[in-house]
């Protein structure tokens, strides 16, 4: 079951030159203040006027886990939405 985070991230993203996004890493805080740094690969995106919904996988020390990040255009600002 995917555990709903809404967590604000930091992502590093690589942009096409049509003007696609592709998330590529994520640096996030775990509940210790330590900073933890993972690898994405994305699925699939969904897309609105205001919101892309990444369906990702995220390298987490050896193991994958799926995650939704969404990210607000408008806001220019990265969630990570669930993981499992």
């Amino acid at each position: 079951m995917m555990k709903l985070l809404n967590k604000p991230v930091e992502i590093i993203c690589i942009f096409s030159k049509e003007g696609s996004i592709t998330p590529f890493k994520m640096r996030m805080e775990d509940d210790n203040k330590n900073t933890l740094v993972y690898a994405i690969k994305p699925i699939s995106v969904d897309k609105t006027k205001t919101l892309l919904n990444f369906h990702c996988t995220a390298d987490m020390n050896g193991s994958e886990k799926k995650c939704n990040l969404h990210y607000y255009v408008a806001e220019m600002k990265w969630i990570l939405y669930s993981m499992l």
